[in-house]
């Protein structure tokens, strides 16, 4: 008798067993999906294994045999299913939804998808651009020399792209794939986010035509199967997307490169909690193919590798079109408070930032204004009694918005209209607190009246079609002031662009994360990199009230190197990562008293499997506590930190958490492991 191990796209702790019926033996194999019995109901399901023996603790009478099958050829080739079964291992999720997050979902449903005419995705429209090829300088040549060299060679390492804004990586990288289609081979280029994908699909479709596939998750479920069946059926060699791009189901796949290799968007924060970034570099080594890492401020974890061999390093130092990187200025706004002109008063432009802005304004020139909050203020305090409003699903300030006029919180989306009155005293000084993207947005308005001002947000580009709009005013110079969040920060190319303005330097510095100077440190230097592209000088000026930090020191000197040291040295002496592997154990209820009782449970059973296993002197237990956004969309979290010398150690203990969870559930409480954390908040 044949059975097969099926995967079932539930949160279940591992395969299931079906009998093969004779009608379908030969014809099921490793990677189909097939249709089963599910409890009641009639599930897909896909088929991870083929044997001919039974797991000893199971019974013929009680299997249950497979209905049929669903396709003409398998949807995971076997280096697929290789990656999905590592994914599972190690990221201790169950294997059926692992394979559920790969595809896309209409591939979850038994009935047959219909065919009907779909719309491409927006980043398509864009109009084409000069396609023609780039004379590359010595550096970049040298970097495409290594990646062509590691496209025929047996023996790969991760190669290290670190060049700095402007340096013409991105030419490199449609040069390499060049060599990639020559090859009659595939490729597939990772993005960190949505907003940075239509630029680079832009320069792309310009040089390969209708050879592209788009792939992330703003898609429709009709285009990204359509953009799933391409890249299957070998009617494009090259895709670019997010995250969930990793898993184009590319036969004959050569090359990977990770734009942006440095960014936190790559680790998924929900359901199944994978990196994208380190699941590359395995798939990458299932394949035998090159993977490059590319960024301007690659993190910490990555220039430890190569400086320790494992990986190899190219360094483009220069700007590819000869442009020198832009002059920064600090300006410390703790001097600042009392020498606002009384004509052009503001809170948040300081005299030298509306200086220069009025100075390339008369230039025709353009500038970017960074904010990384928005919203018009970040709460509302009734100057009365000392109430902020919150909030009723989550420990959080609702932000003050005008455009709508609303309370909203940027987690959950509960909303109310701005109140007249404080709901604890009933007073009536309420004053807006802080300052968002809105009000910067208002106040340069007044600052600048015959200026053409546009912000750049979340509230304003909910669609591609909008980001492609403000994107191509941009271009064409039709926006004088371009207000942003972080969407504007990295990416992109405006040779008019002369001036960067960072309104708040100070934002990310001190949120309790290892990472926040890292994250800190990588922002400013992405987003002063947007100013002086082209044959203009560029200008930064970088507005805190902390202008002897580290993070923005090493920013103004463009010293990539010496950040890096200075954190080495931080990171060993506090046993962060990459000198200690780290796992986050989640825990959250309807009530902060489950939550804290499972939380501390918890810490008694970890010390009890760390001295079963011997290991209790080697692993280190932090908390458990309350995480720092401790109530999210009405449930109270808590996290339990786990800190181990090496992946192997880590796996012991996880291997023991994930068991008891799936065995002996806490009742009303969930729990998640977050293996190689990123958001500690």
């Amino acid at each position: 008798m044949h059975y097969a191990q099926i995967a079932i796209p539930r949160p279940l702790n591992s395969t299931l067993t079906y009998i093969i019926p004779d009608s379908l033996i030969g014809k099921i194999k490793p990677g189909y999906r097939v249709s089963v019995p599910f409890r009641k109901h009639t599930s897909v399901g896909f088929v991870m294994e083929i044997t001919q023996t039974l797991p000893k603790d199971l019974v013929c009478e009680n299997i249950k045999e497979i209905k049929d099958i669903l396709d003409n050829d398998p949807i995971f080739s076997t280096q697929m299913l290789d990656l999905l079964k590592w994914m599972s291992k190690y990221y201790c999720a169950p294997i059926g939804e692992v394979c559920k997050a790969s595809i896309p979902s209409k591939l979850i449903q038994i009935k047959p998808v219909k065919r009907r005419k779909i719309s491409e995705p927006a980043e398509k429209n864009f109009s084409k651009i000069n396609s023609a090829q780039l004379t590359l300088n010595s550096e970049q040549a040298a970097a495409l020399n290594s990646i062509i060299n590691s496209l025929s060679s047996k023996d790969k390492k991760p190669i290290l792209l670190h060049g700095v804004t402007g340096s013409g990586k991105t030419e490199v990288y449609l040069q390499a794939f060049e060599e990639v289609e020559k090859m009659n081979a595939h490729g597939i280029l990772l993005v960190p986010e949505i907003s940075l994908t239509p630029q680079l699909v832009q320069q792309f479709q310009s040089r390969f035509g209708e050879k592209v596939a788009i792939y992330h998750s703003g898609l429709t479920d009709a285009q990204r199967f359509h953009e799933w069946e391409k890249i299957r059926d070998g009617k494009v060699f090259v895709v670019v997307g997010t995250r969930s791009a990793l898993f184009a189901p590319f036969k004959d796949l050569k090359l990977i490169i990770v734009d942006e290799e440095h960014d936190a968007s790559y680790k998924q924060d929900e359901g199944f909690l994978y990196n994208g970034h380190d699941s590359a570099i395995v798939r990458a080594n299932i394949h035998n193919a090159t993977i490059v890492l590319a960024s301007a401020t690659p993190c910490v974890e990555s220039f430890i590798n190569y400086e320790s061999g494992k990986y190899n390093y190219h360094y483009l130092a220069t700007r590819a079109t000869g442009a020198l990187l832009p002059d920064i200025e600090i300006v410390d706004m703790r001097t600042q408070r009392n020498t606002f002109t009384k004509e052009k008063q503001s809170e948040i432009i300081s005299p030298p930032l509306f200086k220069a802005i009025e100075e390339i304004l008369s230039k025709k020139e353009q500038a970017l204004l960074f904010l990384n909050r928005r919203g018009f203020a970040n709460f509302i305090l009734c100057r009365d009694c000392g109430h902020v409003f919150e909030c009723p699903n989550c420990n959080i300030a609702l932000t003050h918005h005008m455009l709508p006029k609303r309370m909203i919180c940027h987690y959950c989306e509960f909303a109310i209209p701005v109140p007249d009155l404080c709901v604890k005293c009933n007073g009536t000084n309420l004053k807006p607190m802080g300052q968002g993207t809105e009000q910067l947005e208002e106040e340069l308005a007044k600052m600048f009246p015959d200026s053409k001002i546009a912000r750049l947000d979340k509230d304003t580009s909910t669609k591609a079609s909008l980001r492609k709009t403000f994107l191509s005013s941009m271009q064409q110079q039709k926006i004088d002031i371009l207000v942003g969040t972080q969407i504007i920060a990295k990416g992109h190319d405006f040779p008019n662009v002369t001036l960067v303005g960072v309104i708040n330097a100070d934002t990310s510095l001190h949120l309790p994360d290892f990472r926040s100077y890292e994250r800190t440190f990588q922002l400013l230097t992405q987003v002063s990199g947007r100013s002086g592209r082209g044959d203009k000088p560029g200008k930064v000026i970088i507005q805190t009230f902390q202008p002897e930090h580290p993070s923005i020191i090493f920013t103004r000197d463009h010293d990539f190197k010496g950040f890096v040291d200075t954190e080495k040295q931080n990171r060993k002496a506090l046993n962060y990562p990459p000198f200690t592997r780290m796992a986050n154990i989640r825990f959250q209820s309807n009530t902060d008293e489950t939550t804290s009782k499972t939380a501390k449970k918890w810490l008694s059973m970890l010390k009890t499997i760390c001295n079963s296993l011997n290991i209790s002197d080697d692993v280190h237990l932090l908390g458990p506590a309350p995480c720092p956004l401790h109530k999210i969309r009405g449930k109270y979290r808590w996290q339990l930190l786990i800190k181990a010398p090496n992946p192997k150690i880590l796996s012991k203990i996880l291997l023991r958490v994930n068991h008891i969870i799936n065995s002996s559930p806490s009742a009303g409480c969930r729990i998640t492991i977050d293996v190689d954390p990123i958001n500690m908040m």
